[in-house]
């Protein structure tokens, strides 16, 4: 809890999930992996922000002038190595973005934000994970990110349905360990970008919507060709869920809502 741990083991603890969840694949992306296969995997580094916040949490409601105390001196600290846990705090949330203030309050992206003295550990959580879905979208170097906001929650929810076998391709296809003849051919002067059923290039576009040789296997799924025909090409590289396009403006409108207030009935014995 005291130390600070760099970026480097995060990056080698997502590599090495990455292997036990779907193999060697040097080209797939560990982030994808770690946020995305599973709904009981956390990403290491989400993991130890979220147990930082939690021991905020719990020490405010035992010793809330010690915890003021932690926020206090995390907020007046202005070093570049972090010495402590208040510290290393200060530096995980500044790593992704996210402002702590005095009162406790930690403020993230798209009108997120929870206080770390007075919300539940759960509430907490939740939040944290929504605000996380922001800083993904920086670390996920993938074709068919764009700039929408990925529905984890979502993803989850469908995914856990599909059988195994379906799974096991699915994960594969999410995180990228499929590479198609044309992409290897950019970095393999041997490797030719020939499909090996019609000799079209061999992109992913031509193997899930193009390719002759698989127009059977096309017919039995026409409503997801015209998904991906006419409503998310995204998907033909990465298949996530995306949230609504207009969610932040509904998080601003949310925000701006203030509760009425609420008028004390009258005592009828002072009348």
């Amino acid at each position: 809890d005291s130390t600070y741990i760099g970026m480097q083991h995060y990056t080698a603890l997502r590599r090495a999930a990455l292997t036990c969840l779907v193999g060697k694949w040097h080209n797939a992306s560990p982030v994808v992996a770690c946020t995305f296969l599973s709904k009981h995997l956390c990403d290491p580094f989400l993991h130890t922000v979220l147990q930082c916040l939690r021991i905020v949490r719990r020490l405010a409601s035992v010793r809330p002038e010690l915890a003021s105390e932690t926020v206090a001196d995390a907020l007046e600290w202005e070093g570049s190595r972090p010495f402590g846990p208040a510290t290393a705090l200060r530096q995980y949330l500044k790593q992704l973005g996210w402002n702590l203030q005095l009162d406790g309050t930690v403020t993230g992206p798209d009108h997120l934000q929870f206080n770390v003295f007075i919300d539940s550990c759960r509430r907490i959580t939740k939040l944290a994970k929504l605000m996380w879905s922001h800083h993904i979208l920086n670390m996920m170097d993938r074709k068919g990110v764009g700039d929408f906001l990925p529905d984890v929650a979502l993803f989850h929810s469908v995914f856990q349905k599909l059988p195994q076998e379906k799974q096991q391709i699915l994960k594969l296809n999410v995180v990228g360990a499929f590479q198609t003849a044309a992409l290897k051919a950019k970095w393999d002067e041997d490797a030719v970008d020939e499909c090996e059923l019609c000799g079209a290039s061999d992109t992913r576009e031509h193997r899930l919507l193009e390719c002759a040789p698989l127009q059977a296997i096309r017919d039995n799924a026409q409503e997801a060709c015209r998904t991906l025909h006419n409503v998310r090409k995204e998907w033909i590289f990465l298949p996530i869920p995306r949230c609504h396009d207009e969610l932040t403006v509904f998080r601003a409108f949310v925000n701006s809502v203030k509760a009425p207030e609420v008028i004390p009935p009258r005592d009828r014995k002072s009348t």
